[in-house]
């Protein structure tokens, strides 16, 4: 049996949203069906609606203001997961997609996150992770990891140069509801860019947008 290019680019795009849990395939009918990442992100758009409609607006005009990546990431288990992003105005950017996971140890999205849960949650996640380095720069052991989420604690935002994508920094503030945090607004750029900012503005913009999300939601 021959196939076209088309048909082997379909069965490799089918393959990819079936080993991503977006699709699932049963392999006595050869028929396919929505996997459990779709139905997910379906229920994850409905319990989130209300809710990303405060956060557009203020991604929005952060997005507009620096011209990167601007993205906002929720809590879910022990990654965090992309569900809104506005790309830079920039040809060379890093392109996040709704749907993105990453575990929390790597990454300034995933730290900001872990480093304000409450103590022993974080506790238990840092007695049971396994690090597997992405890049050169991804931190090594849990002790050098804790002493980052510190610092992050301190600061009141994560950054991360090259950790979870080479080439690629990112800043990242935590948004907290009762003293938790729920998400994240993140700013990525290029490594080659990043260096033209000043670190602590960026920073500046970000936890600002992270408290005007907060007090939308409580108001």
């Amino acid at each position: 049996m021959s196939f076209t290019k088309g048909t082997l680019y379909l069965q490799r795009f089918l393959s990819t949203l079936v080993y991503e849990g977006f699709l699932y395939r049963d392999e006595q009918t050869k028929q396919y069906e929505l996997g459990l990442s779709m139905l997910f992100l379906g229920r994850l758009v409905d319990k989130q609606s209300s809710f990303l409609q405060i956060v557009k607006p203020i991604l929005k005009e952060l997005n507009q203001f620096s011209g990167e990546s601007v993205s906002y990431n929720i809590l879910d288990g022990y990654e965090r997961r992309c569900v809104l992003n506005f790309e830079s105005v920039y040809l060379n950017s890093h392109k996040s997609s709704v749907g993105d996971t990453a575990p929390l140890y790597i990454g300034a999205t995933s730290k900001s996150i872990l480093a304000f849960l409450p103590e022993e949650e974080r506790e238990v996640y840092l007695a049971q992770v396994v690090i597997e380095p992405r890049t050169k720069q991804t931190v090594k052991s849990v002790d050098e990891l804790r002493t980052q989420l510190e610092e992050v604690r301190e600061n009141g935002y994560a950054v991360s140069y090259g950790e979870r994508v080479a080439h690629t920094c990112s800043i990242s503030a935590p948004i907290r509801l009762v003293d938790r945090p729920i998400g994240s607004v993140t700013l990525a750029v290029p490594t080659d860019r990043f260096h033209q900012y000043d670190e602590q503005k960026l920073a500046k913009h970000l936890m600002i947008a992270a408290q005007k999300i907060e007090q939308k939601i409580h108001s």
